[in-house]
């Protein structure tokens, strides 16, 4: 636990999404969503404007879907997938590899599901389907 407390959530950064209505919701339906690690993890120096270390970041891609269905059936009426960037500081004086934060999956997920919420809703409310409840905690696998 004493690598999580030298971590700070920076933020996130939406670098992709696509959405498609594919018929016009009418009542009740559900969704499937699902949030989960991309292939991109990078550790970085940052540096100062005369070359000094400050502080290092870990960006982590984030891959996130929601699906919206028919009540009572399999019938897709939206699709949106969205990809982004969640970022992290770390002090300076600490070095976490791939591997290492994997390890701590958990609490980057959480700040992945928190950012995927308002990612989606934003986007969501532009369209049709404004309002659409979308959790911010994950949910479980049982």
């Amino acid at each position: 636990m004493e690598m999580l407390e030298k971590i700070s959530y920076l933020g996130h950064e939406l670098t992709s999404s696509k959405f498609a209505l594919l018929k016009e919701p009418k009542g009740k339906g559900y969704y499937k969503y699902g949030v989960s690690i991309g292939d991109k993890f990078e550790f970085n120096e940052i540096v100062n404007d005369e070359d000094v270390h400050i502080h290092n970041e870990i960006t982590i891609s984030i891959l996130s879907f929601v699906h919206g269905l028919e009540k009572d059936t399999e019938n897709e009426v939206f699709q949106l997938d969205i990809e982004f960037l969640i970022r992290f500081e770390l002090e300076k004086d600490n070095y976490i590899e791939k591997h290492h934060a994997l390890d701590y999956e958990w609490f980057f997920m959480n700040f992945a599901g928190i950012a995927s919420k308002s990612i989606t809703d934003t986007l969501l409310s532009h369209t049709a389907l404004k309002g659409t409840f979308i959790p911010a905690h994950r949910l479980s696998d049982s």
